[in-house]
């Protein structure tokens, strides 16, 4: 039985940030505001492997 106390697992999080449904505004905010960037990266990635395509002359 102690044992069983050592080792429970309580999936209740301290925070209710799981889904837009139930984040705060901020949260949301900050999340869309990482995301925005990681494909602003992404874009600037493409343009430099289609730029270097093209100078190789690779299709």
């Amino acid at each position: 039985m102690n044992q069983d106390i050592n080792i429970e697992y309580n999936p209740q999080p301290s925070f209710n940030s799981g889904s837009p449904q139930t984040a705060t505004a901020a949260v949301i905010a900050s999340v869309t505001a990482g995301s925005h960037n990681v494909q602003e990266i992404r874009r600037q990635i493409v343009q430099r492997v289609v730029t270097q395509l093209q100078t190789a002359n690779i299709q």
